[in-house]
């Protein structure tokens, strides 16, 4: 069976997504049985099912053991309730693997332990890895030839001898197409870009000057959709099983009806018209040339601000256009760091307002299940990834509940939800990790950070620089909230290394330089 491509994750172990694809539901403690047969390495893990794909990522090997199947591929599906110690599985059942074969989605990898296969090309007696095509010649795997193993060099001759008639036959084909379509000399004429008429190398589809789309795409056979299954690393394998098994070890009839529903609505096909119809450029004969390059900028900001008038409307429209919405505030994002015309003090509280429309597929307990907080954990890791670093390695658990519930919008999550999540970090060996003040104050601080250490020596160092600190002070240099500020300040006093002036201006610190200064030092 050759269905499954391999996975691309995230840093903290969540499949990729691929456009307008989401996530419906989640369930873990689920296994996989290529036909009947377990299938060795994927014993244990935990299922996504999107509208796209159903993502399979290993407990054990999430890195190397994960795997997906493009829901497209499903021709039919079963549910088997379990009786006393039997587990409930849903069957997924394909269509043959000749007209796999012929999908364009055929890269894939099989869940089979057996070693990898491969067949001998009729024509150049090349040995090939499970492929539709010679890896030499290109001549396409005839679709009666046995899949020989590797180690079966016996087999393979007698196949050779089998069908040394259909090489002819193959040969035949070859040279009358050789023969009919000779090589045309107009094939290497570069083609003008009808934009700003650069001439481009024939291969190209896109301008290599402006970016323009010149029109030569080819859509026949070829897979328009944005698929994380396509181009992905192939592992040969037993192709004869036509169905696969979901082994659900606590039971889930909810992810059967939800599959049902996925199944149903067909988003994949919704999204593959969208693309075609992008992909196909209007292209105006009469003009070209520089305004043809300000015409397509300023079409595209007139789509852009559509985008915002309709979504902004009201709560629904809002809601339908989350998903462009978000799309444009990255473009916007990713405009902002190239351009160094942006006043530094407007870039930074723009892309404030940015990391707030930053989640498309917020994690649910309706999507999640019993698994809500270990999902939720991850995709929290994922948010404050980068947010992290510019907080100087720490923030409050405050102001992550205030940032990541903007960044959610609808599906706001409770101040225990957030608490229960950020406690998980450590179990899941996420790069984070919660840690309390003496106070009682909860922090977010990297996993590699040493809360103490770090913080008594940059608050020194700040001191030094100024002689001495308060906690507005401190909360302004390290941009943090001043609660945060004072939380500090309070630990390293207890440490010794500063001191405090308590004065009707308020509360000053400063260096302590009985401790931090040379006894020689001191009264030179």
């Amino acid at each position: 069976m050759n269905r499954f491509t391999r996975v691309e994750l995230t840093s903290s172990l969540r499949p990729v997504l691929a456009d307008h694809e989401t996530v419906i539901a989640t369930q873990d403690n689920v296994g996989l049985y290529d036909g009947n047969d377990k299938a060795g390495d994927y014993t244990n893990g935990i299922v996504y099912l999107t509208s796209h794909r159903i993502v399979y990522v290993d407990a054990k090997n999430p890195t190397t053991n994960s795997v997906a199947v493009d829901i497209r591929l499903i021709k039919g599906r079963e549910i088997y309730t379990g009786i006393l110690k039997s587990s409930l599985k849903i069957t997924l059942k394909f269509s043959e693997s000749s007209s796999f074969d012929n999908s364009p989605s055929s890269s894939s990898t099989s869940l089979s332990t057996v070693s990898p296969s491969s067949w001998v090309c009729p024509i150049c007696s090349f040995k090939n890895q499970q492929i539709v095509k010679c890896q030499l010649c290109g001549v396409k795997k005839p679709e009666n030839f046995n899949i020989t193993s590797s180690s079966s060099s016996t087999t393979i001759l007698k196949d050779n001898n089998k069908y040394n008639s259909l090489n002819s036959d193959i040969i035949e084909n070859a040279e009358q197409q050789f023969s009919t379509s000779p090589s045309n000399p107009t094939d290497s004429i570069e083609i003008a870009c009808p934009s700003c008429t650069f001439l481009n190398h024939p291969s190209m589809i896109n301008c290599e000057l402006c970016d323009a789309e010149l029109g030569t795409f080819n859509m026949d056979g070829l897979n328009m959709g944005n698929d994380v299954g396509s181009n992905m690393e192939k592992v040969g394998g037993d192709d004869r099983q036509d169905f696969v098994k979901l082994s659900f070890r606590r039971g889930n009839s909810t992810f059967y009806d939800k599959l049902k529903m996925v199944m149903s609505t067909k988003e994949w096909e919704k999204t593959d018209e969208s693309q075609v119809n992008k992909s196909i450029p209007e292209f105006d004969p009469g003009l070209g040339g520089i305004s043809a390059i300000f015409n397509k900028a300023e079409q595209s900001q007139k789509e852009q601000d559509e985008t915002l008038n309709q979504a902004f409307k009201d709560l629904d429209g809002l809601m339908t256009n989350a998903t462009e919405v978000v799309k444009l505030a990255e473009s916007i994002k990713n405009k902002i760091s190239k351009d160094p015309e942006f006043l530094a003090d407007e870039t930074s509280d723009f892309r404030t307002y940015l990391v707030e429309l930053g989640i498309q597929n917020p994690v649910t307990k309706d999507s999640a299940g019993s698994i809500y907080h270990k999902e939720l954990a991850r995709q929290l890791a994922e948010f404050l990834e980068n947010l992290l670093a510019k907080e100087n390695g720490m923030i409050a658990l405050t102001d992550i509940y205030c940032i990541f519930n903007r960044a959610r919008g609808v599906s706001l999550i409770s101040p225990d939800d957030l608490y229960k999540a950020c406690s998980l970090f450590e179990h899941l060996s996420l790069p984070m990790r919660l840690r309390k003040f003496a106070s009682g104050l909860s922090v977010l601080v990297g996993s590699n950070f040493k809360l103490d250490e770090q913080t008594a020596q940059r608050i020194i160092d700040f001191i030094k620089d100024r002689e001495s600190l308060t906690a507005i002070e401190l909360a302004s240099l390290a941009k943090m909230s001043v609660v945060l500020a004072i939380e500090q300040l309070q630990m390293v006093e207890a440490k010794g290394l500063i001191c405090r002036d308590e004065t009707v201006e308020g509360i000053r610190f400063y260096d302590n330089l009985i401790i931090n200064t040379q006894p020689e030092k001191l009264f030179s």
